[in-house]
């Protein structure tokens, strides 16, 4: 599973509601989570602000293509 699902999916909320928090389109959630878009310093900005965690954590989840869960396990403490 994708890091920005998994995440999402930790806190409860639809990518819908993830959308409206961060001022995405559905559609731009949607594909981040499928990997078929990558996503500017802006957005992922906007993602870590509406999902409650560092940029720099969200960040890294999103580059290392871990889960969060993979991301716990390991020694990493962005989040």
């Amino acid at each position: 599973m994708n890091g920005l699902k998994s995440l999402r999916e930790q806190r409860l909320i639809t990518q819908e509601e993830l959308a409206a928090a961060s001022g995405l389109a559905v559609a731009t959630v949607s594909r981040l989570e499928r990997g078929k878009a990558k996503p500017s310093l802006k957005t992922i900005r906007r993602l870590a602000k509406a999902l409650d965690v560092s940029p720099q954590g969200l960040r890294e989840l999103l580059i290392s293509g871990q889960t969060l869960l993979d991301m716990e396990q390991s020694t990493f403490h962005g989040l």
